[in-house]
């Protein structure tokens, strides 16, 4: 015989274990402030490099600097000055190979744009790509979406 025994209280809401892409910043700057927008991933499993483009509105911003952050434990982000083009920043971000772990969680990086002039923009993230150490796309990536954010810049 085999009792099984379970708690189980309402209100408490499990964590979410999806994978999720993260584009964050401040909805309102001031006219020749830097704008830091964070690109957060959550529950990326085995992940080995990630790929995309942030793309942005180049007559209001420009492009200072890319920051990487925590996701990797050895990351390496080949940074050019000579990739950077107008309205887009590609960024690439490897981890070493040894250092996989089997679920990560952070933030990617952190790009700085410094505001140029007065308007709103719409900032979004195109060609993403999140792979395994072998080329395949990480488990989730198929239904994964993310959101822009709207920016305005004020005197």
């Amino acid at each position: 015989m085999v009792f099984v025994c379970s708690c189980y209280d309402k209100d408490s809401i499990p964590p979410d274990t999806s994978l999720q892409v993260i584009l964050s910043s401040n909805a309102e700057i001031g006219l020749g402030e830097d704008l830091v927008v964070s690109i957060d991933v959550e529950n990326a499993d085995s992940l080995f490099a990630l790929s995309f483009v942030l793309h942005y509105d180049s007559t209001l911003f420009k492009t200072e600097s890319i920051i990487v952050g925590n996701l990797f434990a050895g990351p390496y982000l080949p940074n050019n000055p000579n990739f950077l083009s107008d309205g887009e920043v590609p960024v690439v971000i490897g981890e070493n190979i040894d250092s996989i772990r089997k679920l990560s969680s952070g933030r990617a990086c952190s790009i700085i744009l410094k505001s140029e002039r007065m308007g709103t923009d719409l900032l979004y993230i195109h060609s993403l790509h999140m792979i395994k150490k072998d080329g395949t796309f990480i488990d989730e990536f198929n239904t994964l979406s993310v959101d822009f954010i709207e920016v305005q810049i004020v005197e």
